[in-house]
């Protein structure tokens, strides 16, 4: 048998059904990759991989693409679920995930089938096995269809919900997730309504609802409320008492605000979900049984305020959109839906004008989602009604004027661009309960393709009547498609374009998804585009998705003379269809090509090159050099450069890294320096005071201000100080010129407890340090802390946030518990130094003592299990062994310390987890093994084993400056 022959067969062996899933189960990368095939028969990586290449064109093999690349053998999987030869890591759990649940699924009676700890990986386990097992249980009266959003924006939800209360025997408890007045309870009540409409009974079946931030004041009365309670229970606890548990009985318990649970209430709930029993407080025995299904709501993140043994307990997870990550259409919708209720509710019309609805769909309601938005209504209504009393009028009018002044300021303040998207085709809408005939009232267009199909129907009906031949007419409508976008694109001016505003009228999912189709046009087309080029991409695809499902668009038309003009942009735009096909599963119809690609064609500016460098500064392993990837990557430019700088680096540090990459990027005309925090806001500065090269620094960097600022600086069309304003400018971005105070803010729940010992405690950290200890402490309380930080920022630079609740605002945040991890107050001081201390003066190391004489005396402080004089010694010789070259003491000093600290935690059997940790390996293959020979010397001494886990967190810090 040939070798191409026997490694098939390797791998026809090692990816059967069985093995994929247990590798799933157990976090195993799965399929066979290259590295594989080298170490099972020996041969070079290169030829392993052309093997397997060759084996995956002849259609032999699946290709999964993940890190590394695997290798699946096609027969092993189902042929009828297997439409592709390529699929992502996650794409192919979930077909393997599904096809072995087909199997198990009827005889299912529990939940011991399904992965424990994967609770994302099990939503998908069942929800397409109960679309195609179950669709004969599903009426047609379904409840869910109520909901607006049914088949978009709440599909995914309403499917998982589905297959959470159609799962034998009792369905599956379920968390639900959102913000405020998102529609959680609604939604809750629609999984009960349906649940009712699945089982053939005529008994009752309960639907208890309960918030528990009622009684959060109180844990005793709300575990009470909960699970009941006997006479004497507690103070006042005149009699026995009956129970939520025990009223939903063969029902559902609708849990709202659970995080409000105390963490014993939690406990008694996971035991009731295992086992079917609880006790009622007071009684000492769980002989009390409850068959309930539980349906949760939080506005929380569950990791931080739920146990983790109580999230077990919870297979399926929904998260609600919030207003504004709705489409336009579904905003509309909800609007729509209010008015027509309170026509209802007033027995009258009411006439809105149409800017009023565009106000309404256009504002987020960051104080209640649909809860605001349906208070704002009623509001308007009320307005309205007194209005006609007044008028005498028999119908109810709503203006511009009577809008709640904050949407109102809020719609005025929008870039014309965000407010003139969307348009409705009249002046004003009337609502009546009484009719049904609004709905082409509703209808409306945006500004990019606003009429052009209309057009283009209508000019192909009269160009045919005047007998034009085929070639005649393709000509005509091509010049006219040319000529509108031309037209489009002239009056697109982005220069005042507020990309905040912008977000809320084009789909975020759309605006991500454009931005990964442009990234392959600017490579295959080699072009730089224009700055309004992503967003009419954008809007284009959204306009054309919305056409498609409205059964709208021109039948018969023929555009060869673009492709022609344009065969490069056809060939791109043919595989943009592609793409949005399999996105969206829409059939597009041929002719969309020619209106892609004259987007394309008419948005392109050449490369140029520039005198100009562009360097990236951000705290942590890979920020930085992500940001310059990408940017570089898009618009095909080796130009900006990266720096990846740990917390843990000094100022020294920054200021001599900075300073050598500078200088290395020879940039004639200066260096422009995105950074996101801290001393390197000001580092660019002091840099330029010592080297006189012109710096000019932007802070709170992002990926899209990189790649703005690449793309002027190859167009070569700006002086750097140009570019810097139209950053600041475009991003609103705070200038280095900061004079407010700093400050540091504790938080805690009620503003007067821990957040108070952990004020004092940071005050004695900052008083030990003179050029720290004026900075403000201040304790918040957890509730509107939101608002209450805004207004603090105002006044004050605020450093840090440290409490035992993660705050919902943007800040540099630590646990309170980090306050008693020793020596996390050194840590926290030289993170504060670095973030308000641009350049610090230190001693030179090499002037006090010897590197390794440091070593021995910090960990002769620190650690408790090894000898420090033979742990140094060891170290010594282990760094050697490696050939460690970097002549930096600082970063020799940071590389023992970390040995020392590796060892003593090993020792005693405190083994830290780097997650990836596969992935990793497989990144550094050479240098992995070669640590993982070296560190033999450590191990052999002291007789203890360094896990894999530990020797990847050496290789990040060996690996820390290179780029």
């Amino acid at each position: 048998m040939s070798q191409k022959n026997n490694i098939l067969e390797y791998i026809k062996n090692n990816t059967t059904l069985d093995i994929l899933l247990n590798n799933i189960k157990d976090s195993i990368n799965i399929g066979v990759s290259a590295y594989n095939i080298e170490d099972e028969f020996n041969i070079v990586r290169n030829n392993s991989s052309t093997i397997l290449n060759k084996l995956h064109k002849e259609g032999l093999l699946i290709k999964i693409i993940s890190r590394p690349v695997t290798f699946i053998f096609k027969n092993n999987l189902n042929k009828e679920v297997i439409c592709k030869d390529s699929y992502k890591l996650e794409e192919i759990k979930h077909i393997i995930l599904n096809m072995t649940y087909q199997h198990s699924f009827i005889a299912s009676k529990s939940l011991d089938n399904i992965p424990v700890n994967d609770n994302k990986k099990t939503d998908e386990l069942f929800i397409k096995n109960i679309n195609i097992n179950n669709n004969s249980h599903i009426n047609d009266n379904d409840p869910f269809k109520k909901l607006v959003g049914h088949s978009s924006s709440l599909l995914s939800q309403i499917t998982k919900a589905k297959a959470a209360i159609l799962y034998p025997p009792k369905g599956l408890n379920t968390l639900i997730l959102g913000e405020s007045g998102v529609g959680k309870t609604t939604f809750a009540n629609a999984m009960y309504q349906f649940s009712k409409s699945q089982k053939k009974t005529n008994k009752n079946i309960p639907f208890i609802s309960f918030n528990c931030a009622d009684y959060y004041n109180n844990p005793q009365l709300l575990l009470s409320q909960l699970f009941g309670h006997v006479k004497g229970a507690f103070t006042g606890a005149s009699s026995d008492k009956e129970g939520l548990v025990e009223k939903a009985d063969n029902g559902i318990l609708f849990l709202d605000e659970i995080h409000r649970l105390p963490a014993d209430g939690q406990e008694m709930l996971f035991y009731l979900m295992d086992n079917g029993k609880f006790n009622r407080l007071g009684e000492t025995s769980k002989n009390r049984t409850s068959n309930v299904l539980i349906i949760a709501a939080t506005t929380e993140n569950p990791d931080d305020v739920l146990l983790t043994t109580f999230l077990r307990r919870i297979p399926v997870t929904l998260k609600l959109p919030s207003f504004s990550e709705r489409s336009i259409e579904e905003r509309i919708e909800l609007i729509k839906n209010l008015f027509i209720q309170e026509s209802s509710n007033l027995s009258s019309t009411i006439k809105i004008d149409s800017i009023v609805l565009k106000a309404l769909w256009l504002y987020d309601y960051p104080k209640g989602n649909l809860g605001q938005l349906y208070s704002e209504v009623k509001l308007l209504c009320a307005k309205g009604f007194l209005d006609s009393i007044k008028e005498n009028s028999s119908s109810i009018h709503i203006s511009f004027n009577m809008l709640n002044r904050e949407i109102s300021s809020h719609y005025e303040n929008m870039d014309n661009i965000s407010k003139d998207f969307y348009n409705l085709s009249v002046e004003y809408i009337e609502f009546d309960s009484r009719k049904n005939d609004y709905t082409s009232s509703l209808k409306i267009s945006n500004s990019l393709d606003n009429n052009i199909y209309n057009r283009i129907s209508s000019e192909l009906t009269n160009l045919k009547e005047l007998g034009l031949s085929d070639n005649d007419i393709d000509e005509r409508i091509s010049d006219m498609i040319y000529k509108h976008y031309k037209s489009v694109s002239n009056n697109f001016n982005t220069n005042n374009l507020n990309f905040e505003y912008l977000d809320k009228v084009i789909n975020h999912d759309i605006v991500i998804f454009s931005t990964s189709l442009l990234n392959y046009a600017s490579v295959e087309l080699q072009v730089v585009f224009s700055d309004k080029f992503a967003l009419l991409l954008a809007m284009h695809i959204q306009s054309l998705v919305n056409r498609l499902l409205n059964g709208e668009g021109v039948k018969r038309l023929n555009l060869n003379k673009i492709k022609k003009k344009h065969p490069k942009e056809y060939e791109v735009a043919s595989y943009f269809l592609i793409k949005i096909s399999e996105k969206f599963n829409l059939v597009i119809p041929e002719y969309e090509k020619g209106f892609l690609t004259i987007l394309l064609a008419n948005n392109q500016e050449s490369y140029n090159t520039s005198d100009i460098g562009i360097l990236v500064m951000c705290h942590g392993n890979t920020t930085a050099s992500s940001m310059c990837e990408v940017a570089n990557t898009i618009l095909d430019s080796n130009i900006v450069k990266a720096i990846n700088m740990p917390l843990s680096a000094t100022v020294k540090d920054i200021y001599n890294i900075t300073l050598k990459k500078i200088k290395s990027m020879g940039a004639k005309k200066g260096v422009l320096l995105l950074v996101d925090m801290g001393s390197l806001v000001s580092i660019g500065n002091e840099i330029a005071k010592n080297t006189n090269i012109n710096i000019k620094t932007i802070s709170n960097v992002s990926t899209l201000t990189v790649l703005e600022a690449l793309r002027q600086v190859l167009f070569k069309n700006y002086s750097i100080d140009e570019i810097h304003n139209n950053l600041l400018n475009t991003f609103n971005k705070t200038t280095v010129n900061n004079v407010k105070p700093n400050a540091i803010i504790t938080l805690c729940a009620t503003g007067k407890g821990s957040s108070v010992i952990a004020k004092n405690i940071v005050i004695e950290v900052l008083s030990s340090e003179q050029s720290l200890s004026s900075i403000n402490v201040i304790s918040v309380q957890y509730e509107n802390h939101e608002s209450y930080i805004e207004k603090l920022e105002e006044e004050y630079n605020i450093l840090a946030c440290i409490g035992n609740m993660r705050p919902k605002v943007h800040l540099n945040y630590f646990p309170i518990n980090q306050l008693f991890v020793k020596g996390f107050d050194v840590q926290f001081k030289n993170f504060l130094l670095d973030m308000i201390n641009p350049i610090l003066s230190k001693e030179s190391s090499s002037d006090i003592e010897d590197v390794y004489t440091r070593i021995n005396n910090t960990l002769s402080k620190y650690v408790k299990f090894v000898n420090p004089i033979i742990a140094v010694n060891c170290i010594k010789k282990f760094i050697n062994d490696i050939g460690y070259s970097n002549s930096e003491e600082d970063e020799l000093f940071d590389l023992a310390l970390h040995l020392g600290c590796m060892l003593d935690r090993c020792i005693k059997g405190y083994n830290a987890i780097f997650e990836n940790k596969d992935n990793f390996i497989c990144s550094y293959h050479n240098q992995f093994y070669i640590i993982k020979n070296s560190i033999k010397i450590i191990e052999d001494e002291f007789l203890v084993k360094i896990p894999d886990d530990e020797l990847c967190f050496l290789i990040q810090i060996l690996n820390r400056d290179k780029n």
